[in-house]
């Protein structure tokens, strides 16, 4: 939560940041940076939401290189994920 005071937010807890509109903005700001350097619109991050707990080795959803687990991640999140394309 370091980032919070460094963007003049109060959030202190990851739930406080899930609903806070300057998180939102920050990562806005940063997908868009990060999609101007993107090689195709493939590339694009186009949404995204703030889940309420790292990714962890413990949590299967990253094998002992940190790599994700996406198959895991999908099933975990599935409810989190179709929300996002139908609203």
């Amino acid at each position: 939560m370091a980032v919070a005071k460094e963007i003049g937010s109060d959030a202190t807890t990851v739930s406080d940041a899930q609903s806070c509109e300057k998180f939102s903005q920050y990562i806005s700001d940063g997908m868009k940076r990060a999609n101007m350097r993107a090689a195709s619109r493939a590339q694009h991050v186009q949404k995204f939401i703030i889940i309420p707990r790292d990714f962890s080795i413990g949590g299967n959803e990253l094998i002992p290189t940190m790599k994700v687990k996406r198959s895991v991640v999908e099933k975990m999140y599935k409810e989190e994920i179709e929300k996002m394309y139908t609203s």
